[in-house]
């Protein structure tokens, strides 16, 4: 009986230091990085992943160390992401008030997206919808075309969802073909909703055109999630 308990002490002890050793290796990892490593980091981090929370938490720590306000105001979006929807509205709130005199072009359009993203991930349509309308009308005061782009595709989204699809799909069809700042995987995801809203309106050969396309692309590139969505 002793020697259980000996053996159980031993195994306890020994959990408790690898745990600390690697905790203590993983701070001295982040530590090593820059902000830009660190962002890439956990923007590549799965969702939800433990990871990802710790290297937000620390980005945080050390930019209001530094006193950096560009950077404390980017790890309250990292931050965001990972909370609940009454945690991740604070986290958006001292966004606002950390950015409140930025002179960037995403500012303040960026905390209305993604208070609308937050909404509408909780199936709050109508306070989604009015923070997209608020991130267009201030997207589009700075002139920052991708806002604006992400604006119009949000709200055609919400569109889709209660029905409106022939105006969802010339949203999305003018964005996937018509301009040039979108990159290829958001061009792909646009096409694959495009392909959903086409089917809704009874467009069929269009959708079945995207949807060929799309099985093509995707076995060619080896993205078998987006082949089998």
């Amino acid at each position: 009986m002793m020697k259980i308990k000996s053996l159980l002490l031993f195994l306890i002890i020994g959990v408790v230091f690898y745990h600390a050793q690697t905790l203590n290796i993983r701070k001295n990892s982040l530590e090593e990085q820059t902000y830009e490593e660190l962002e890439k980091e956990f923007y590549n981090s799965p969702a939800g992943e433990i990871n990802s929370k710790s290297i937000a938490d620390y980005y945080l720590k050390k930019a209001k160390s530094e006193k950096n306000t560009t950077q404390i105001a980017e790890g309250y979006v990292m931050l965001h992401f990972a909370e609940d929807l009454p945690n991740a509205l604070k986290y958006l709130d001292s966004l606002q008030y950390i950015t409140k005199n930025s002179k960037e072009n995403i500012y303040p359009a960026r905390i209305y997206l993604l208070r609308g993203n937050l909404y509408s991930k909780n199936d709050n349509l109508q306070s989604a919808f009015n923070n997209y309308i608020l991130g267009l009308k201030y997207a589009k005061e700075k002139g920052n075309k991708r806002q604006i782009a992400m604006a119009h595709i949000s709200i055609a989204h919400l569109n889709n969802y209660i029905g409106k699809h022939a105006e969802t799909a010339k949203v999305l069809r003018h964005y996937a073909y018509d301009t040039d700042y979108m990159n290829e995987d958001e061009k792909n995801s646009l096409k694959l909703n495009l392909a959903d809203a086409y089917i809704e309106i009874n467009k069929m050969d269009s959708a079945y055109v995207l949807i060929k396309d799309g099985l093509l692309d995707s076995k060619k590139n080896k993205d078998v999630y987006r082949y089998h969505q």
